[in-house]
Protein backbone atom coordinates (compact mmCIF):
# COMPACT_ATOMS: atom_id res chain seq x y z
CA UNK A 1 0.00 0.00 0.00
CA UNK A 2 1.17 3.72 -1.00
CA UNK A 3 1.25 6.48 1.56
CA UNK A 4 -1.22 9.35 1.13
CA UNK A 5 0.98 11.86 -1.07
CA UNK A 6 3.02 9.33 -2.68
CA UNK A 7 4.12 10.13 -6.06
CA UNK A 8 2.79 7.20 -8.85
CA UNK A 9 3.94 6.79 -12.33
CA UNK A 10 2.49 5.11 -14.93
CA UNK A 11 4.65 4.02 -17.82
CA UNK A 12 2.50 2.76 -20.82
CA UNK A 13 5.32 1.31 -22.61
CA UNK A 14 5.87 -1.10 -19.69
CA UNK A 15 2.01 -2.24 -19.63
CA UNK A 16 1.71 -5.91 -20.93
CA UNK A 17 5.92 -6.39 -20.70
CA UNK A 18 5.59 -8.21 -17.25
CA UNK A 19 8.14 -10.97 -17.03
CA UNK A 20 5.56 -12.55 -14.23
CA UNK A 21 3.08 -13.06 -16.86
CA UNK A 22 3.90 -13.09 -19.76
CA UNK A 23 6.93 -15.23 -21.07
CA UNK A 24 9.53 -13.57 -23.47
CA UNK A 25 7.43 -10.17 -23.21
CA UNK A 26 9.31 -8.25 -25.81
CA UNK A 27 9.04 -10.76 -28.35
CA UNK A 28 5.98 -10.38 -30.44
CA UNK A 29 3.28 -12.91 -30.57
CA UNK A 30 -0.73 -12.89 -31.50
CA UNK A 31 -0.82 -16.45 -30.33
CA UNK A 32 0.98 -16.54 -26.91
CA UNK A 33 -1.07 -17.75 -23.74
CA UNK A 34 -2.59 -15.45 -21.53
CA UNK A 35 -2.67 -12.77 -24.27
CA UNK A 36 -6.31 -11.91 -23.35
CA UNK A 37 -5.02 -10.71 -20.21
CA UNK A 38 -3.42 -7.42 -21.63
CA UNK A 39 -4.27 -4.26 -20.51
CA UNK A 40 -5.58 -1.92 -23.46
CA UNK A 41 -8.50 -1.61 -22.22
CA UNK A 42 -8.68 -1.39 -19.00
CA UNK A 43 -9.99 -3.91 -16.39
CA UNK A 44 -13.44 -4.87 -14.52
CA UNK A 45 -15.38 -1.41 -13.53
CA UNK A 46 -12.76 0.53 -15.37
CA UNK A 47 -13.02 -1.38 -18.62
CA UNK A 48 -13.93 0.79 -21.82
CA UNK A 49 -16.66 1.34 -22.99
CA UNK A 50 -15.57 1.91 -26.53
CA UNK A 51 -13.31 -1.71 -26.84
CA UNK A 52 -15.83 -3.39 -28.90
CA UNK A 53 -15.93 -0.05 -31.57
CA UNK A 54 -12.13 0.44 -31.21
CA UNK A 55 -11.77 -4.14 -32.20
CA UNK A 56 -14.12 -3.91 -34.80
CA UNK A 57 -12.60 -0.74 -36.22
CA UNK A 58 -9.34 -2.02 -35.95
CA UNK A 59 -10.20 -5.33 -37.82
CA UNK A 60 -11.75 -3.77 -40.48
CA UNK A 61 -8.52 -1.52 -41.07
CA UNK A 62 -6.28 -4.60 -41.18
CA UNK A 63 -8.56 -6.42 -43.54
CA UNK A 64 -8.58 -3.06 -46.20
CA UNK A 65 -4.88 -2.84 -45.59
CA UNK A 66 -3.87 -6.50 -46.26
CA UNK A 67 -6.78 -6.61 -49.18
CA UNK A 68 -4.65 -4.05 -50.96
CA UNK A 69 -1.34 -5.63 -50.39
CA UNK A 70 -1.93 -8.87 -52.42
CA UNK A 71 2.02 -9.31 -53.28
CA UNK A 72 2.85 -8.67 -49.54
CA UNK A 73 4.03 -12.27 -48.79
CA UNK A 74 4.80 -13.02 -52.12
CA UNK A 75 8.89 -13.70 -52.60
CA UNK A 76 10.59 -11.52 -55.46
CA UNK A 77 12.18 -13.16 -58.35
Amino acid sequence: MRAAGALVLLLYASANRDEANFPDPERFDVYRERNKQHLAFGKRIHFCLGAPLARMLGRCAFESLLSRLTNIWQEEC
